[in-house]
C-alpha cells in the first residue's frame, strides 16, 4: 500500500503553509519528488546518511522519504513561510 504523493504534498502544505497547494504547485512538487527520489536512490547512500524522520519504518523507501524531507525543507525556506504579508 504505497503512499499517495499528492496526498503527502497536501498534508505537507497544510502543515507548513496552512493551505492546500495550487494545481501548479502540486504538479511541480510531484515532479520534484520523482526526480529527487531517483537522484537520492542513485547515490546509494546508507539510510543513516539520509535526512529521514527518526521513527521511519524499515519498510518505507528511504529515497522517497528523503525526497519528501527535501520538499518540506524547500517549503520552510519559501518566502511564503518566512514572511507575513
Amino acid at each position: 500500500n504505497a503512499p499517495d504523493p499528492a496526498r503527502q504534498l497536501e498534508v505537507l502544505y497544510l502543515q507548513a503553509l496552512s493551505r492546500m497547494p495550487t494545481t501548479d504547485e502540486s504538479q511541480r512538487m510531484q515532479d520534484f519528488l520523482a526526480v529527487q527520489s531517483k537522484q537520492i536512490a542513485a547515490e546509494s547512500r546508507p539510510r543513516e546518511q539520509l535526512a529521514l524522520p527518526p521513527a521511519l519504518p524499515e519498510s518505507v523507501d528511504a529515497a522517497t522519504a528523503a525526497a519528501l524531507v527535501d520538499a518540506a525543507l524547500a517549503l520552510l525556506n519559501s518566502s511564503e513561510f518566512l514572511y507575513v504579508d
